[in-house]
């Protein structure tokens, strides 16, 4: 059983409120074939239209009041393992829901231990995903991703690399019962 300290952890916050029309729409959306597919950082990324959200008030409103600009589906090829990193500048937060790789794909995050040569790293948690539910993640904290027999494919909301407050993004999810 998961305890209460998996829905909020310095690095991400488990959102509570189920999702499961978005998560079938985007599962259709891919499983058509007919997406547009290009390569960014070693990941498949589809752009998802900003027009797809305005069916789902409650992330919609969300995406103007916090200026998101990036929407995509991202694919992780099985049997791949994208080491501890950060994500490039352009982006703070990432609001994530996994549509498919339960089972076989892990995100963890952690601190990397300073003063040291090596990729070692502390108070390394997995990321909680749950079928139709968002997960906040700090994508400029460091994370890693391992894909194991299957292919994962993850919603992704991007929040604009600015001031953003993750604690006050965070209080917006609980606020808004996202």
């Amino acid at each position: 059983m998961k305890e209460d300290t998996d829905i909020i952890h310095s690095h991400f916050f488990k959102c509570q409120s189920d999702f499961f029309e978005i998560s079938k729409s985007i599962n259709e959306m891919y499983q058509n074939k007919n997406l547009l597919w290009f390569n960014r950082f070693d990941i498949n990324v589809s752009p998802v239209s900003r027009n797809f959200f305005e069916q789902f008030p409650k992330i919609n409103q969300l995406i103007d009041d916090f200026e998101c600009n990036t929407y995509a589906i991202f694919k992780f090829d099985p049997n791949t393992c994208y080491g501890w990193h950060v994500d490039n500048a352009e982006r703070a937060y990432a609001l994530n829901m996994l549509i498919e790789g339960y089972g076989s794909s892990y995100t963890f995050v952690g601190d990397k231990i300073k003063d040291r040569t090596n990729e070692d790293f502390s108070n390394v948690r997995e990321v909680p995903y749950e079928a139709n539910k968002f997960v906040l993640l700090d994508v400029n904290s460091y994370h890693t991703i391992y894909n194991l027999d299957k292919p994962r494919y993850l919603l992704t909301i991007s929040f604009p690399a600015s001031n953003l407050d993750f604690n006050k993004i965070c209080e917006y999810l609980i606020k808004n019962n996202i």
